[in-house]
């Protein structure tokens, strides 16, 4: 998989090849093609309150937001766009920091599961009805440990 990523905020305890590493044990356990291309973009509050406002009609923050290819909101692969794109996964770096601290685990353990969540979203999963929600959920938090399976293993 190609990963693009860029940040506009400080990320405490992961660098970008961490996040490429992350995304791409992601999409191997989906079985993404292997030339599949995501974005993945770190971005504060406000940018965020901003992209969930107009895209969701919820001018709130949240943890994560993505953009499937074609639904682009800041065109980062720049007339790259083709079926190899997945899309553009957005990410609220306090907000996942809060929540990594409210469930009482890592915030790297938090960003593997926004990984997880935006990929899902991506490959068109969703979770606006309880049996979609069930799915995604427990897909979700499947690949989460299995990374972190993979990351104990490793260590």
């Amino acid at each position: 998989m190609d990963v693009l990523f860029r940040s506009t905020v400080a990320r405490p305890g992961v660098s970008a090849q961490w996040v490429k590493k992350q995304i791409c044990a992601i999409g191997k356990e989906l079985q993404v093609v292997p030339g599949a291309r995501v974005a993945v973009v770190c971005v504060g509050e406000a940018k965020m309150k901003t992209l969930h406002g107009a895209y969701s009609g919820e001018p709130t923050v949240t943890d994560v937001l993505s953009f499937p290819a074609g639904e682009s909101y800041d065109a980062v692969w720049q007339g790259k766009e083709d079926e190899q794109e997945l899309g553009e996964i957005v990410l609220c770096v306090p907000q996942i920091a809060r929540q990594a601290k409210q469930a009482g685990h890592s915030y790297q353990t938090e960003m593997n599961t926004m990984f997880a969540h935006g990929m899902l979203h991506l490959l068109g999963y969703d979770h606006q009805n309880p049996k979609e929600k069930t799915e995604m959920y427990t897909l979700q938090d499947q690949l989460v440990y299995t990374i972190e399976q993979r990351k104990s293993h490793e260590s």
